[in-house]
């Protein structure tokens, strides 16, 4: 990806709507973010949208920073309005969840940002990826770095926040010299690592609690230890009163068991459809897996959604790991 042929891009367009993955998580909005004040100080009309919420971990960044959560009713003419849409940290447009049937039929010009492993991106006219970078804010970080000239107080935290979700903190092997080096300069510019943890990790509700208590001492471990499987139905979250979004980094628990080399968090959606999220610790490739139910992510962690049910999902999941690990 060439910084410049982005910029190029942003300068030659015009009326923007900025999207990331349904249920977004905190790299997906604070790039939006981040790329929204750039667009705005460039005389571009943007709007972000996302769906079907902020999230309740995510919530803070977006507050004050414009970002409209879908609506139909208000949102039919903003889209066939559109004359440019950009999906960022995501280049499957399937992903787009309730977006994705607006996103197939608008006659917008369509880009996507993103750093997931990704063959091919395809329902594209352009494609700015970089799997080797840690988080789609990074590849927003480098564009600003070289072209934006405003203030960074709002921007700042927004990609600060996308660096701190997608490295786990700075927990995982993806925390590389140049993220060290960009959150430091974020961090000059006005991001707070203690709020950022804070409102990442540390802001769990009580029915979120109950939930991943409920669901722990469910968990299955599985060939000698090393495959932890966690499943969620529809009645565990009407048991607890949570939700969807309280499921946020769940799949990493199980990667505490020293024995755990693999963890699958699998979810009942509903109408035949199951979500699969897993973590490799290291030696297993859990991109290769979601990659053969259409899915992708990264090579220790990855997640697909599938028009199975959980059943017959966790049957294949568990063959495909157990093979992977018996090899290895």
């Amino acid at each position: 990806m060439k910084i410049s042929d982005l910029h190029q891009f942003l300068l030659s367009n015009d009326n923007f709507i900025l999207t990331t993955h349904e249920n977004p998580d905190g790299d997906g909005l604070g790039s939006m973010i981040a790329l929204g004040h750039y667009l705005r100080s460039l005389g571009k009309k943007v709007r972000l949208v996302v769906t079907p919420s902020l999230g309740n971990a995510h919530s803070w960044i977006g507050q004050g920073n414009a970002v409209e959560v879908y609506r139909p009713e208000v949102h039919a003419e903003v889209f066939n309005g559109a004359k440019c849409w950009i999906v960022i940290d995501a280049s499957d447009p399937k992903r787009l969840g309730a977006l994705y049937p607006i996103f197939q039929s608008s006659q917008a010009i369509k880009a996507c940002i993103d750093h997931h492993l990704k063959e091919a991106p395809q329902g594209f006219d352009q494609e700015f990826t970089d799997p080797q970078a840690s988080a789609s804010a990074q590849l927003v970080f480098r564009l600003l770095q070289q072209e934006y000239h405003g203030s960074w107080e709002l921007i700042a935290p927004a990609l600060y926040t996308g660096i701190v979700a997608d490295t786990g903190n700075f927990r995982f092997s993806n925390a590389t010299p140049e993220v060290h080096e960009m959150a430091a300069f974020l961090i000059q510019e006005g991001a707070q690592p203690p709020q950022t943890y804070q409102a990442l990790y540390h802001q769990d509700s009580l029915p979120k609690v109950k939930l991943w208590a409920r669901l722990l001492q469910g968990m299955q471990l599985l060939d000698q230890d090393r495959l932890a499987i966690i499943e969620v139905r529809p009645e565990d979250f009407k048991i607890t009163n949570s939700c969807y979004e309280d499921l946020d980094e769940l799949v990493q628990q199980p990667m505490r068991i020293p024995s755990v080399e693999v963890s699958a968090l699998l979810t009942d959606l509903g109408d035949g459809w199951t979500k699969i999220s897993l973590r490799s610790r290291e030696r297993i490739d859990v991109h290769a897996i979601c990659q053969s139910f259409n899915g992708g992510g990264h090579r220790l962690a990855s997640g697909a959604k599938i028009k199975k049910p959980l059943d017959e999902i966790r049957r294949d999941i568990t063959s495909d790991i157990a093979t992977q690990l018996n090899y290895h």
